[in-house]
C-alpha cells in the first residue's frame, strides 16, 4: 500500500486547521477625528469578529484620516496613548 495518499489528505488536513479568516475593512476615516476613527475601528472589529474573523486588515492612516499635511501635528500621539 502506497503512503503518499495519506500524507496527501494529512498536509490538506493540516493546512486547514491552520487557516485563518481575515477581515478587510474598506473604512472612510474622518479627517483629523481620531477618537471617532477608533471607534470605528472597534465597530468593524465587532462586526469581523461576529463574522468569524481573527484578522482584521484597515488601510493605512484610517485612524487620522487621509491628506493630514497641516494637522499631523495635532493627531500625532504616543503608540501607549489611551485613547487607542
Amino acid at each position: 500500500m502506497d503512503a503518499r495518499p495519506r500524507v496527501r489528505r494529512q498536509a490538506r488536513a493540516d493546512a486547514r486547521s491552520l487557516s485563518i479568516r481575515i477581515a478587510i475593512a474598506q473604512c472612510a476615516p474622518a479627517l483629523g477625528a481620531v477618537r471617532r476613527n477608533v471607534d470605528m475601528h472597534m465597530s468593524w472589529i465587532a462586526r469581523a469578529k461576529a463574522a468569524g474573523a481573527r484578522l482584521v486588515i484597515f488601510p493605512e492612516l484610517s485612524l487620522t484620516g487621509y491628506y493630514l499635511k497641516d494637522l499631523a501635528a495635532d493627531v500625532a500621539c504616543a503608540a501607549d496613548d489611551p485613547q487607542l
